[in-house]
């Protein structure tokens, strides 16, 4: 099972001020709401989103779950 995280970063620095916007099941669900929450900011905050795999014991013997960048704008 995937679930696709949205987390907004203010002026999209990383290091920054940052927060998270939510959690989907569903992928379309994620960028629809990246989307809006970036526009309601008025471009102040630009968003990611994140696709994790539940239920995985370190597969990538980095630090933390591996995730993946899903693109917001193709």
């Amino acid at each position: 099972m995937f679930i696709y995280t949205v987390q907004a970063y203010r002026w999209g620095d990383r290091d920054n001020h940052s927060y998270i916007v939510g959690v989907y099941e569903s992928k379309h669900k994620a960028i629809t709401v990246a989307r809006a929450e970036t526009e309601w900011r008025g471009g102040k905050y630009t968003c990611q989103v994140r696709k994790w795999r539940l239920g995985l014991d370190h597969e990538s013997n980095g630090p933390g779950m591996p995730s993946e960048e899903v693109p917001v704008y193709d």
